[in-house]
Order: structure tokens, then C-alpha cells, then sequence
């Protein structure tokens, strides 16, 4: 069991619709009554006991023993003995409690007797269980006993196993299959594969070998073993490879209405790899949007506590992606006792998306997890789960806080840095008063960018504008581009208007360097141009006088104010200020658009001045350059008949148009315009309509010059330039 020191009791207010969870001790009790309950239920396979008998002897704890040993003695169970012994043969530390009800299973039948001898091989330095497999090995008088007891010998590093199998092989009188078992088990514990079966050379390998100290001997074939053990790992990992491709090719190609079945056979194996790759394939098929089956969501919930961690790893992984909250206990359950620190990281994150506020309390205890890797996860799921309980219960939340905190300014050692970095981000969305001076403090240039940067957002999220000076003293003084930028963020939620001075300042490339932070201060000061006063706006506007882009923002700021306020003649120079802007930017219409309602003010006071007359040209001017050639017409057409004079202004800026579009080889759009002219009412005067026309029959003989040579048409004038335009 892990063990992690507490941080102190949690008096956490669940939420109405959740019932608390049993305490783990209780939970850990429950399991363990289910997988005796499962070692001694008829209706369940082998299989399934066997992975019950894992379980309990992976627990290590007095009570899970206790289960074990009941069950050894039952002799009315025959398949939970043989469950037990199989389970603590793969145990390298078995309690010296279960040697003598081992060897009392021995005899009862073959499978059963070599389950108990292979288990009891596993106490390799208890001198009494050598002795009595030695002497089970050389005269019991069951023949499979004493084969298992040999093949158990093999796995010995003793000088005095050698010895006994040795003996064996070279006495006459025993039978063959003794002599072939000796001589394997021989090959099996020094790794010589070239000897063989045959006596002879075994007797001259260990007169070469028996005189060499106990030490020595020992030094001998762990280093032999260490060789065949990397040999064997590395073609144990090119067969679960390709078994694992094998299995998923295989579920691939299965029809959508058969994989389940094979799913949960993937999943109920007795191999650990297929149970993880089964484990696996419900983690893609998830992230694939494929729908999860029931039966395989309880499926995987029972397998939260398998005995091998692959298994449990890839479980949790999945449980993740699925997000199934009926996993919350037991993933709790597993997290209380899970000895594998990858497991506990993964389980850590298996418990965010639940969003469950139960998860908290053994999350905090993760925070002291001997293994920075586990205590960092628990950091990150407490981060996900943060919101919840500053919302739901505030208690809690500065519980959270208070544990951060510690973790914090306790953990110092470089190892811990990343788990402080997760830590200070833990607390950004606390938004926990008491937090405030320690962010503060980790704003200080020994401090890694990632917690200065998760410092500012942690101030940012306050939205108290009592922050703001020390998140500027970072923008403008510290290195890091990417803490200036946070810098930036963080100003975004808390800033007034006040220091947009400052943030002007550092839109010049001599005070910032970087053009990403700059772009950053420019979109701040687009947040904030909204609530300055309105009698600034002007003079900010004139400041960006040759950026029209951002000119154009601000006087749209200020247009939005004087119609707020009913400015009317302010609002109406802004709007003529913003067409010419959108003329700038080259966007005609949308100048267009400002131009005709500072013009509609003006005439609105039987204004006839120059300030009209300018508006009339330059609205004239946008429809024309935007190609409202109908709408340009519509709009002039009724000023010549309202007052006569206004012919020179619209006939000369129809006139001026005309000649553009020729020059600029926009022969279509030339003929466009001229016809839209000539449907003018009151029509222009002769002295502009006998140029226009000239201007037209220009363009037409220049259609016709084009059609007559394709090759040297332009891309540009083709485009404006139909067939029927062209003959007619």
C-alpha cells in the first residue's frame, strides 16, 4: 500500500445530488471481501480466480494474508488453493507464512503440486523451504513432484542446487526423465545451452566451477542471467508488439456488431498484454467518437485493481477518455493502495473529468506523494476540478488553496520545479484572496517563466484594478517574451483606461522588441479605447494618423460615444473622418456607407456649404470606386434636381471616374458606368456626357482590339469583360 503523509482533514460539503464516499479504509475493505468472496464462487472461471488471487497477494497487508492463508487451509476449495499458489509464485517478496501450507498442497495432483513448488521457489534465501525441495527433488516418491521440485531448483543461484542436480545427473539409478529434468534445470540456472543433456559435460562444468567462492559463483550467473534476461526482454517486446498489432488488426477487421464480444474477451484474458491492449483499444475507439458499450464500461471498472500494471495503467487511460463516473470509487479504492507511481500519476487524471468534488481530498493527499511525478498530477487534476469548488464550496476551495501553497514555498529543490509550476497554476482559478502577496512574490525574475507567467494570471483573475502596477512593472521590465505577453493577459482583465499611456509607449519597437507582444499591447489598448473619455478619443486618433487600421478603431470608439450621447455635428466629422479612413484602407463601400450619414446630417441642416459639397464628392467618390455604378446614380440624381449647381461636382467626379477605369484598362466597367450615366434624370450636362460618351467608345474599340488579339488581353480586363458586352 502507498503510504503519503495527510494534509490535514478536509470538511468538505458535497454537493446536494452527490452521496459521500465510504472512507478508504471501508472501501478497501469492501474489495478485499469481494475477491474472497470470488475465491471461494463456484460460478466463476479459473481465470477469474486466478486474477482474484493476484490481487489479494499484491496487497501486501496483513489482511489480505489473512484471505490468502484461510484459503490455502480450505481444503473443500481446491480451485482457490491452486488460485493462491499459482498468485504467489509471482510474488518476489512472499510472507514466510505460507510455506507450510504450500508444501501440504504438494501430492494432492500434478497441477497443483507444481503450482505449490513453483511458489515455494520463490523464498530463495530461506534455507529450510531449500532443504525440503532439495530433499522432494532427490526421494519423494511421487514421480511429478519430484520433476517440479528439479525445474524449481533451476531457478536457484545456490552452489548447493548445482550440487543436487549435479548428483542427480550423474547417478545411474535414477530413471531418464530425471537425468533430462536435472540436466534442463541445469541449463536453466547457468544459461549454457550448448552442454545439453549429457552427464559427462556437466559433471566437467561443475568440477571446473565447484571450487569457486560462494560469491563469486554468486557474481557469476547473476551476470549470465543479466545477459539472458536483456535478451529476453527485448524479444519479449518484439512479440508483444506484434501480438498487440496482431489483436488490433484483428478487432479492426471484425463487423461493428461482433467487437464487443471480442472487446470483453480482450479485456477477461488471463495474459496481462491483451488485457492492456484490450484496455487500449477502448481508449482509441473512444477518442475515434466511437459509442462505449456498458457491458465494457463494467467491464473496465472492475479491472481498475488488476493485478498487473500495464493493465491498470491503460485502464485508468481509458476510463479517462470515456469519463464514467460510477469509476469514481474504484479509482479512489485503487489510489489508496496503488504502489506503481505511474498508475497513481494516470488514476490522478482518470478522476478530473468526472468532476466530482469528492475527488478533492485524496487528490490533496497526492500533493505529498513520495513520487514528484504523482504529487505534479494531482497538481494538474486540481487545477481541472478548481472552478468546482471555488463555486460549489468556497471552504474547500481555500483548503485547496492553503495545500498549493504549501507545496510551494516547501518544495524548493530543482527536482520539485515542475510540480511548483503545476502547483501555482493549480491555484490561478481559486482566484483565493490569501493568494494574492504569494503571486506577488513569484513574480521575481529567479523564478522560472512558467510560474511568473501563472503568477500574473492568478493577479489577472482578481479583475481588481489594485493589481495593475505590479503587472506593468512585468511588462515592461522582465525578459521573457512569453511573461510579457501573460503580462498582457492578464492586464486584459483588470486594466482601466489610466495606463494606456504606458501601453503606448510600448507599441515603439525601441521599448518592446518583440512584435508579438507589441501586437498583444496594441489589442489591450483596443479593450480599452471603449472606456476612455470621450474628449481623449481625438487625440489618440490623430497619434495613429498613419496607421489607418488603428486610427479607424478608435474613431469608431468615438463615434459609438457621441451617438451615445447625442453629438450629433462631433459624430457626423467622426463618421466623415472614418470614411476617409475606409478610403485609405481602399474599402470604397464601407466609406461609402460613413460618408452618406454625415452627409444626411448636414443636409438635414439645410447645410449647402463647403463641408456638404466635400461629402457629396466623397461619398460620390466611394460609390463609384466600389462599382455601385446604380446606387452612385440614384444618389446623384436627385441632388441635380434639387439644386442644378451640384452638376459640376457629380458630373466632373462621374467624368473623373471614367477616365480611371480607362486608364486602369477596365474597359467593361468603363461602358458599365457610362450607361448607368446616361439613365441619369435630370441627365448630366452635354459638356460630361460628350466625354463620357468619347471615354465609352474608347473602351469599346479597345474590347474589340482585344478580342481581335487574345493573346495580349489581361487577366484583369477579361474579368470585366463579357462576350455580350464585347459585341454590343
Amino acid at each position: 500500500m502507498v503510504v503519503v503523509a495527510a494534509t490535514g482533514p478536509i470538511r468538505a460539503q458535497t454537493l446536494p445530488t452527490t452521496a459521500p464516499l465510504p472512507d478508504p479504509h471501508t472501501m478497501l475493505q469492501r474489495e478485499m471481501d469481494q475477491l474472497a468472496a470470488q475465491l471461494a464462487d463456484d460460478s466463476i472461471t479459473q481465470t477469474e480466480r486466478d486474477e482474484a488471487a493476484r490481487r489479494l497477494v499484491l496487497r501486501h497487508t496483513e489482511a489480505a494474508n489473512t484471505i490468502l492463508n484461510r484459503i490455502l487451509q480450505a481444503a473443500a476449495n481446491r480451485p482457490g488453493q491452486l488460485a493462491v499458489a499459482k498468485a504467489l509464485a509471482i510474488d518476489p517478496a512472499p510472507d514466510p507464512q505460507f510455506i507450510n501450507p504450500l508444501f501440504a498442497l504438494i501430492g494432492v495432483d500434478r497441477p497443483m503440486t507444481e503450482a505449490a513448488i513453483q511458489a515455494l521457489s520463490a523464498f530463495k534465501d530461506n534455507t529450510e523451504v531449500f532443504s525440503r525441495l532439495a530433499s522432494l527433488a532427490t526421494s519423494s516418491p511421487q514421480r511429478e513432484t519430484r520433476l517440479a521440485a528439479i525445474k524449481a531448483l533451476g531457478t536457484s543461484i545456490e552452489k548447493r542446487a548445482a550440487e543436487v542436480l549435479v548428483n542427480l545427473l550423474a547417478d545411474a539409478n535414477e530413471p531418464s526423465p530425471i537425468h533430462n529434468a536435472a540436466a534442463d534445470a541445469l541449463a536453466t540456472m547457468t544459461g549454457i545451452e550448448t552442454i545439453g543433456r549429457d552427464p559427462a559435460r556437466w559433471q566437467q562444468w561443475w568440477t571446473d566451477n565447484h571450487d569457486l567462492t560462494e560469491t563469486q559463483w554468486r557474481v557469476n550467473l547473476l551476470d549470465n542471467r543479466a545477459v539472458r534476461f536483456d535478451q529476453l526482454q527485448y524479444r519479449l517486446g518484439q512479440m508483444r508488439d506484434e501480438m498487440q498489432s496482431l489483436l488490433f488488426s484483428q478487432y479492426q477487421a471484425m463487423p461493428d456488431a461482433q467487437r464487443p464480444e471480442v472487446l470483453l474477451r480482450y479485456l477477461r484474458s488471463a495474459e496481462p498484454a491483451i488485457r492492456a491492449v484490450g484496455a487500449r483499444i477502448v481508449y482509441n475507439d473512444k477518442l475515434n467518437n466511437r459509442a462505449i458499450p456498458a457491458p465494457i464500461k463494467q467491464q473496465l471498472r472492475q479491472m481498475v485493481g488488476d493485478s498487473a500494471a500495464e493493465v491498470r495503467m491503460e485502464v485508468a487511460r481509458a476510463l479517462r477518455v470515456i469519463n464514467d463516473p460510477e469509476s469514481l470509487e474504484p479509482l479512489l479504492a485503487q489510489l489508496a493502495q496503488e504502489p506503481d507511481e505511474q498508475v497513481r500519476a494516470e488514476i490522478a487524471q482518470a478522476l478530473t473529468p468526472i468532476g466530482d468534488i469528492r475527488a478533492i481530498d485524496p487528490l490533496l493527499q497526492l500533493l505529498r506523494d513520495p513520487s514528484p511525478k504523482v504529487a505534479e498530477a494531482a497538481a494538474r487534476a486540481l487545477r481541472e476540478l478548481g472552478p468546482l469548488a471555488r463555486d460549489k464550496n468556497p471552504e474547500l476551495a481555500s483548503h485547496i488553496a492553503a495545500s498549493l501553497r504549501q507545496v510551494v514555498e516547501t518544495r524548493t529543490n530543482p527536482t520539485d520545479q515542475s510540480l511548483r509550476e503545476s502547483c501555482v497554476e493549480a491555484m490561478v482559478v481559486l482566484r483565493d484572496p490569501s493568494l494574492r502577496d504569494l503571486f506577488y512574490k513569484l513574480l521575481r525574475p529567479q523564478e522560472s517563466p512558467t510560474i511568473r507567467r501563472a503568477a500574473l494570471d492568478g493577479l489577472g483573475e482578481y479583475r481588481d484594478p489594485k493589481v495593475v502596477d505590479r503587472i506593468v512593472q512585468v511588462l515592461l521590465n522582465d525578459r521573457d517574451e512569453a511573461v510579457r505577453l501573460a503580462a498582457v493577459r492578464a492586464l486584459e482583465k483588470c486594466a482601466t483606461f489610466e495606463i494606456a499611456p504606458t501601453l503606448y509607449q510600448q507599441l515603439d519597437p525601441g521599448n518592446e522588441t518583440s512584435a508579438k507582444v507589441r501586437d498583444a499591447v496594441w489589442n489591450l489598448l483596443q479593450l480599452l479605447f471603449p472606456e476612455a473619455p470621450k474628449e481623449a478619443l481625438p487625440e489618440w486618433a490623430q497619434r495613429f494618423n498613419d496607421q489607418p487600421e488603428r486610427r479607424l478603431i478608435i474613431l469608431k470608439a468615438l463615434a459609438e460615444k457621441q451617438l451615445k450621447d447625442k453629438d450629433e455635428e462631433p459624430l457626423a466629422y467622426t463618421r466623415e473622418n472614418i470614411g476617409q479612413v475606409y478610403m485609405r484602407l481602399n474599402q470604397p463601400a464601407e466609406a461609402a456607407a460613413y460618408f452618406k450619414l454625415a452627409l444626411d446630417f448636414w443636409r438635414s441642416r439645410q447645410d449647402k456649404g463647403m463641408v456638404t459639397q466635400g461629402l457629396i464628392r466623397q461619398t460620390l467618390e466611394a460609390l463609384l470606386r466600389s462599382r455601385q455604378y446604380e446606387p452612385a446614380i440614384e444618389f446623384a440624381a436627385p441632388l441635380i434636381k434639387e439644386d442644378p449647381t451640384y452638376q459640376e461636382i457629380i458630373g466632373a467626379q462621374i467624368r473623373a471616374e471614367t477616365n480611371n477605369l480607362l486608364q486602369e484598362n477596365e474597359y467593361a466597367e468603363v461602358i458599365k458606368l457610362v450607361a448607368e450615366a446616361d439613365k441619369m434624370t435630370p441627365p448630366l450636362d452635354a459638356r460630361y456626357t460628350s466625354v463620357l460618351h468619347s471615354l465609352a467608345d474608347q473602351a469599346r474599340q479597345k474590347l474589340a482590339e482585344r478580342q481581335k488579339s487574345p493573346a495580349t488581353t489581361s487577366p484583369r480586363s477579361d474579368s470585366h469583360a463579357p462576350m455580350d458586352l464585347v459585341e454590343g
